[in-house]
């Protein structure tokens, strides 16, 4: 996997006060498993150490403007964005990871100025961040604050790596069974992000209409990539452990039922993480060969050792 990033959360010491803002969620983990393309939009067009800056409101949108001396230097970061654009074009990436609150990099929330230096109440995108999200709607970007926490965290990756597995199948040239074989696998992970977007791609796979493949990917591709960057709730999450469970529930016996009946109760209490319930399920799908289970993304989204699923307040 590919994913652009802020440089600062490499570790490179690329920020205005020639320091690093480096996050070893990225380095230490998320490395093992994917390569990096990092930008520092400040630092290639104004270069480090350098003045800060802060965006203020115009009527022709935020300006990057220092702090100390009223520099504008919006036109050089535009045009760092224009290349930086035609470059992710080509590299196809699985998502992005910007540096929070920056000027040129904040995915939201940045802080907006009046011309005479006082902040307003209004926020807005950095702008890097904002030409990016704008260029690619369907990336899945998140800031590197936001993914401290667990429940965010696990909804990222879940969709990063969902967002991988389809660039990898649009470049298989795939046939129509191979649709349905993607879709199949991908059932449960939908369901729990959007039942209603689940029932609406299963019709369009179903394609009782006969339509050509070429019109299916280009329906089915929005639906899915939406889909699987909405977040997952506890409650959606409940109802996914019913539908799992439900396939395994005549083959167990009385005593795996009740372990994996009271795994599900305990989850919803936020008692034990989600982990729990998903293995009993998955082991008595082992056991009894339910292979359509056993197929299922939903049931490892993403390499198990990234443990996202192991602690409690990674559902919400």
């Amino acid at each position: 996997m590919r994913i652009g990033i802020s440089d600062c959360l490499l570790g490179t010491k690329c920020r205005y006060d020639g320091q690093h803002k480096r996050s070893r969620f990225v380095t230490d983990v998320l490395s093992r498993h994917a390569t990096f393309l990092p930008f520092c939009p400040e630092g290639a067009t104004i270069g480090t150490p350098r003045e800060s800056m802060y965006l203020v409101r115009s009527e022709s949108g935020p300006r990057a403007i220092t702090q100390k001396s009223g520099l504008d230097h919006t036109d050089k970061l535009l045009g760092f964005n224009r290349e930086a654009i035609a470059n992710i074009s080509a590299q196809n990436l699985c998502g992005f990871i910007f540096k929070a609150k920056s000027p040129s990099c904040g995915l939201e929330r940045v802080k907006l100025y009046t011309a005479d230096h006082q902040p307003t109440d209004e926020t807005a995108q950095g702008l890097f961040a904002r030409a990016i999200t704008e260029a690619f709607p369907m990336l899945p970007v998140e800031e590197e604050g936001r993914l401290e926490d667990p429940w965010l965290r696990e909804n990222f990756m879940m969709q990063i790596f969902a967002y991988q597995r389809w660039l990898d199948f649009e470049a298989s040239g795939p046939q129509m069974r191979d649709l349905v074989a993607f879709h199949a696998r991908h059932k449960f992970l939908l369901l729990g992000k959007n039942e209603v977007h689940y029932r609406t791609i299963g019709r369009l796979v179903a394609n009782h209409d006969k339509r050509t493949l070429s019109d299916l990917l280009a329906e089915y591709r929005p639906l899915f990539l939406q889909t699987i960057g909405e977040k997952s709730s506890l409650k959606s999450t409940l109802n996914q452990l019913q539908h799992l469970y439900g396939f395994v529930k005549k083959l167990v016996d009385e005593a795996e039922k009740a372990s994996i009946l009271e795994s599900i109760d305990h989850c919803s209490q936020r008692v034990i993480p989600l982990i729990v319930p998903l293995k009993l399920i998955e082991l008595a799908a082992r056991k009894h060969q339910v292979t359509y289970l056993l197929d299922q993304h939903y049931l490892s989204p993403y390499p198990q050792e990234l443990g996202l699923r192991s602690d409690l307040k990674s559902s919400r």
